[in-house]
């Protein structure tokens, strides 16, 4: 599960914009995301998917029809919803449909990101850099640092 999370966080987060495609990354500011979430007068949003539930490839017209449903659920939670992708950096999966909820609350895009069986998400909030949530069990015992011994 640690090397899943660590190709989470090498991911390339994609959103599409009327004015062109915003690119973020965990750990590293995003200017262009953060003005983004300026127009619509509000401090945070989250990138969420429903595309192959705990990272367990699934057939396409499954994953179409889970973001078809998050979509719809994204809309009633936040000021915007824009469509994007998720790109990993090393090959192996193809990219994945997402959309980033501009306004949502923390905890609503937590819950649905368990609703869509996600292992985690990625939390914006203005004036900080972008952030890799765990969700699921596997995900958060794994993203807890290993207890020192003395």
């Amino acid at each position: 599960m640690e090397s899943l999370l660590d190709a989470y966080r090498r991911t390339r987060y994609v959103v599409e914009t009327p004015d062109g495609e915003i690119v973020a990354r965990i750990g590293e500011h995003s200017p262009g995301l953060e003005t983004l979430m300026a127009q619509e007068r509000t401090t945070t949003a989250a990138m969420i998917t429903a595309w192959n539930p705990l990272s367990r490839p699934t057939p396409g017209g499954a994953n179409r029809d889970a973001n078809l449903r998050l979509a719809g659920d994204l809309r009633a939670h936040c000021a915007a919803v824009l469509p994007g992708r998720g790109e990993g950096t090393d090959g192996t999966w193809p990219p994945e449909a997402s959309f980033l909820a501009i306004g949502i609350g923390r905890q609503a895009a937590e819950d649905l990101g368990r609703t869509y069986r996600q292992h985690a998400i990625v939390w914006f909030e203005t004036g900080h850099p972008p952030e890799l949530l765990p969700l699921s069990d596997e995900a958060l015992a794994a993203s807890r640092p290993e207890p020192s011994i003395p």
